[in-house]
């Protein structure tokens, strides 16, 4: 291995801010290039731009517009919130909520994306601002790291990049899946739906239970061996489906009706994104080793006269994720009183129906959830390896 040297962030790469077109709305989202903000991180909201000399400027031109980043770009959050990293697969733009880095020349992107992933305690603690913390180009250019050489660099990238192969995918296994689910649901429940089927009042399907309320006193990590596994609301992605890795541990009391399973139906009642990302909006609960319970930010949704399969991918269709969204109330912070949908009217098959569906539908279910756990471990031996593959000793 050759010898580790220290260098400024700004002499391996060009820090890039990002910026928004000057041009009509009409012209600005008919193009070919994606413009993205932080959120777009977790679920591309589908905003394309032009290329025309209006709307995005070459790397290195003085514009206020956007500027074009090559694929390769490692793309960090520099502001609500910081430190999100991630490596361009593809030219695209970003709005201002994004410091870039393209590589010089004898850098590897993977590995810079990897380094600033493992470090991104380093980006956090540089941030400034009175009003929210903000990372700045220059502060980013004066960030020290050590780098091996070049052939070192993709050697580390492409071993941890064998993991990330693995995890995508895993990921776009588990999306089929879900299609299928969700199409077996559509041709059985939506194309070929009977006018007769009986409309019921939520209340009468199911019954909600509302999580545990905590303080932060009361929270571990989940490599503690104390509490009981907790599920909170980054457990839950933006616009439906259960996101791994994010739970904690629960020190305090809690009741045995907020304890959750493999299959269990979490909806999202607190929600703090304007575009209400995450308030009335489910997941299932994936399979865990031990028993867990819920935050208060979370309701579990129990079927009463229905089967649990078809109430899940019921309440997985958007029209119902934006009715029930529709409900909560806030200006900054949106809350859902899941006692206000209690009245609202439901088309319901007949049970025979449903227990049918939830039969085609398990085997679906459990792919799903071996390869969710196959994930959780890709994602935790790639994350042993980072720091012994990051340092200059390894």
């Amino acid at each position: 291995m050759g010898t580790w040297k220290t260098y400024k962030l700004g002499d391996v790469a060009d820090v890039v801010g990002g910026g928004t077109p000057k041009t009509s709305k009409a012209i600005y989202w008919d193009g070919d290039v994606p413009w993205i903000t932080p959120k777009d991180l977790s679920k591309f909201s589908g905003r394309w731009i032009t290329r025309g000399e209006r709307n995005i400027s070459a790397l290195g031109l003085a514009n206020s517009g956007a500027v074009l980043l090559p694929k390769g770009t490692v793309l960090v959050s520099s502001r609500a919130p910081v430190g999100y990293v991630a490596l361009a697969g593809c030219e695209l733009c970003t709005n201002q909520g994004f410091k870039s880095l393209v590589p010089h020349e004898g850098y590897c992107p993977a590995f810079l994306y990897y380094l600033l992933k493992y470090n991104t305690a380093s980006l956090k603690c540089v941030a400034r601002g009175s009003t929210f913390p903000e990372l700045s180009a220059l502060v980013i250019s004066e960030i020290e790291f050590a780098f091996p050489p070049l052939e070192e660099q993709e050697r580390i990238a492409g071993i941890l990049g064998a993991y990330d192969d693995l995890i995508k995918i895993n990921e776009r296994r588990i999306a089929l899946l879900e299609e299928a689910a969700h199409r077996l649901y559509r041709d059985r429940f939506v194309t070929h739906a009977d006018p007769t089927w009986e409309r019921k009042p939520i209340g009468e399907v199911v019954k909600f239970v509302r999580g545990r309320s905590y303080t932060s006193t009361e929270l571990e990590e989940p490599t503690s061996d104390k509490g009981i596994l907790f599920i909170n609301l980054k457990n839950l992605r933006p616009f439906g489906g259960y996101q791994r890795g994010e739970e904690k541990r629960f020190l305090g009391k809690w009741r045995e009706d907020q304890c959750v399973g493999q299959g269990d139906i979490l909806m999202g009642v607190t929600d703090m994104t304007p575009e209400r990302r995450l308030v009335g909006h489910v997941a299932r609960v994936p399979r865990f080793k031990e028993r867990a319970i819920f935050s208060m930010d979370l309701a579990k949704i129990e079927p009463v006269t229905c089967e649990r399969e078809f109430l899940f991918e019921f309440l997985s269709q958007p029209q119902y994720g934006k009715l029930f969204s529709a409900f909560a109330n806030g200006a900054t912070v949106s809350h859902l009183r899941p006692d206000t949908l209690l009245d609202e009217p439901v088309l319901m098959p007949p049970l025979g129906a449903q227990r049918d569906y939830g039969r085609a539908v398990q085997p679906l279910y459990k792919a799903m959830d071996v390869l969710a756990e196959q994930n959780a471990l890709l994602r935790a031996g790639r994350d042993k390896l980072l720091p012994r593959l990051l340092r200059e000793e390894a």
